[in-house]
C-alpha cells in the first residue's frame, strides 16, 4: 500500500515556487534588451533637425526620438527638446525641460517643416535655456551640412560641453538629391545633380518636364563612387 506524505517535501515547494516566477516573469514581457542607461546624470536633450532633408524617414526619425523618451521616463529624466528649422514666424520653438509624456506629445506633433534648418539659431536657443552640464544629448542629424560649417561645429561643440553627445544619422545614402536649374543650350537641356557624400555609386532617374508639365523624357544620373556631381543631357524634341 502506498502511502502519501502528510507534508509536501521542501523540494518540491521550491520547484513549485521556481515555475511560478519563471511564469510571472515571462507574462511580464520584461525589458531584456532594453536600451543602456543613460551615462550622464541629468537629463535627455533630444536634438531633431525638422528641415526639408528630414523628409524622408520622417517616421522613423520620430519613433527613435520616442523609444528615447521612453527610456528616460523608465529612468525618472526630464527631457528636453530642441528643434533646428525654424517656425513660420522665423522663431525655434522654446527650449524647456519637460516630462517624458509631455516631450512624447510635441515629438509625435512635429512634422518637417519645407526650409532650412539654421543651426545658429538653435544655438542661441540652447544657451538662453542655460541647462546643467550634465545631459545625455542625442542629435538627430538630417546629415546635411548647413548654409555655414562654423555655425554646425559651433552647435556640436556647445552640446559636447553639457555632456555626453551622439550624433545619429540616416547615412550617407538616405540623404536627398539636390537637382540644380537646368542649364538650357541650344543642343538641349543639361540636368545637374548633387549628393551630400561619396563613397559609392549611385543611380537615379530624373523626369523632365516643360512649362506645361508635359514630359521631355526620362533621364537617367549616374554619381561615380568619388563624385558629389552627376550630370546628363537632354535632347530636346524636333517640334520644339
Amino acid at each position: 500500500k502506498e502511502e502519501t506524505p502528510h507534508r509536501t517535501p521542501w523540494w518540491l515547494i521550491l520547484l513549485r515556487l521556481a515555475i511560478a516566477a519563471l511564469l510571472i516573469v515571462g507574462l511580464s514581457h520584461p525589458l531584456w534588451n532594453a536600451a543602456q542607461p543613460f551615462a550622464r546624470s541629468g537629463a535627455l536633450m533630444l536634438v531633431i533637425d525638422d528641415g526639408w532633408a528630414a523628409g524622408p524617414g520622417w517616421a522613423e526619425r520620430q519613433a527613435l526620438a520616442e523609444d528615447l523618451i521612453s527610456e528616460a521616463d523608465r529612468e525618472h529624466r526630464s527631457v528636453a527638446l530642441l528643434t533646428t528649422a525654424p517656425q513660420a514666424n522665423g522663431q525655434l520653438r522654446p527650449v524647456s525641460l519637460l516630462s517624458a509624456g509631455q516631450a512624447a506629445a510635441q515629438v509625435g506633433a512635429l512634422q518637417p517643416s519645407p526650409w532650412l534648418v539654421d543651426r545658429a539659431k538653435a544655438l542661441q536657443a540652447l544657451n538662453a535655456a542655460d541647462f546643467a552640464k550634465d545631459l545625455n544629448t542625442v542629435w538627430l542629424s538630417d546629415g546635411v551640412a548647413g548654409q555655414k560649417a562654423e555655425d554646425d561645429r559651433a552647435l556640436a561643440d556647445a552640446l559636447g560641453k553639457r555632456g555626453q553627445l551622439t550624433v545619429m544619422d540616416d547615412g550617407a545614402g538616405a540623404v536627398p538629391i539636390l537637382l540644380q536649374p537646368p542649364e538650357i543650350g541650344a543642343q538641349g537641356i543639361t540636368v545637374r545633380a548633387l549628393r551630400a557624400a561619396t563613397g559609392a555609386p549611385q543611380r537615379i532617374n530624373v523626369r523632365v518636364l516643360d512649362r506645361d508639365n508635359h514630359s521631355l523624357g526620362l533621364v537617367t544620373l549616374d554619381f561615380a563612387a568619388d563624385q558629389t556631381v552627376a550630370t546628363q543631357k537632354v535632347d530636346l524634341p524636333i517640334e520644339l
